[in-house]
């Protein structure tokens, strides 16, 4: 009994966390594309980029509500990517980026910071963007399906 129990939460647990992935297709799985693309290009080694972990939150004002920012912005995305690539070393290393995209910007033009930048500047701003994740988005995330978002990033 206590086997049949065990197996049903295994299944119930499988079909949660696939469900509660989104899309490639969807708009944020669009979005996680364009910022994976952008990291890829970025690398010294782009074909050995590999997303271990990718989340999209809607930043404000969000999609419910109609209001413009004070700048006149629609709003945007904050994209969290967990990823491993090689180093200039040959060696492989886990690092977090975090990519902005604004909704107006057809071309998703994309904002990449990486906790591992030598730029002062950067560093900052990393440090800013996971502060802020870590307040404001974790919970109110899409997880994107990494292995759909690795197959789409190949094509």
């Amino acid at each position: 009994m206590k086997k049949i129990v065990g197996l049903l939460l295994v299944m119930v647990l499988a079909v949660g966390l696939f469900i509660g992935c989104s899309n490639v297709n969807s708009e944020t799985g669009k979005v996680a594309v364009a910022a994976a693309k952008e990291l890829k290009g970025i690398l010294k080694n782009p074909s050995s980029l590999i997303v271990n972990e990718i989340s999209v939150a809607t930043t404000t004002p969000s999609e419910t509500n109609s209001t413009d920012n004070e700048d006149g912005s629609k709003g945007g995305y904050l994209i969290r990517i967990d990823y491993s690539a090689e180093n200039g070393f040959g060696g492989h290393g886990r690092n977090i980026a975090y990519a902005t995209i604004g909704k107006e910007d057809t071309d998703r033009k994309v904002m990449i910071v990486s906790d591992n930048s030598s730029n002062t500047t950067e560093k900052i701003l990393f440090g800013i963007l996971d502060d802020e994740w870590k307040e404001k988005y974790v919970e109110n995330s899409d997880a994107i399906d990494t292995k759909k978002l690795m197959e789409e990033l190949d094509k």
